[in-house]
């Protein structure tokens, strides 16, 4: 079905008298009018409020970090410090596969790591990762309609 891009910009009950004359006009039922048109009234767009490029992309990048089910569940530990040994133990996977999302975790500045003798030890890195896991879950969590 090809439905027209203002499809996405409507409202729920405007997409649903567009979405029944489409299907009527696509089975040659009679009383559709083709010149049809939906008003699409939006607020003017602050786009001088959007953050610079660069912002833009450290963001991404940190929410890349969440962006996979072991990386997540490392971040949801919320441990004070945990060394990639008992991590692996704990997610019961490799010590590597381990060490490889911990990598993109600090990437993404989502933890801060220390080495102790042979031992590296992770945390996470600020109170904000407590606040965004904490926002992502109870977001998760809300029943949507």
């Amino acid at each position: 079905m090809n439905l027209p891009r203002l499809f996405l910009h409507t409202s729920k009950e405007d997409r649903r008298q567009i979405f029944d004359a489409y299907l009527l006009a696509e089975k040659g039922f009679s009383g559709y009018d083709r010149r049809m048109t939906i008003s699409c009234e939006t607020a003017e767009l602050d786009t001088d409020r959007l953050p610079a490029d660069g912002l833009i992309d450290e963001a991404v990048d940190l929410l890349k970090g969440f962006a996979d089910h072991t990386r997540f569940k490392i971040l949801l530990l919320r441990h004070d410090e945990v060394c990639v040994h008992r991590l692996s133990e704990i997610l019961e996977i490799s010590q590597s596969a381990v060490s490889h999302q911990l990598r993109v975790l600090r990437a993404a500045r989502l933890v801060n790591y220390k080495k102790r003798g042979r031992h590296v030890f992770y945390r996470l890195a600020d109170d904000h990762v407590r606040e965004m896991l904490t926002n992502v879950l109870s977001h998760s969590d809300e029943v949507h309609e």
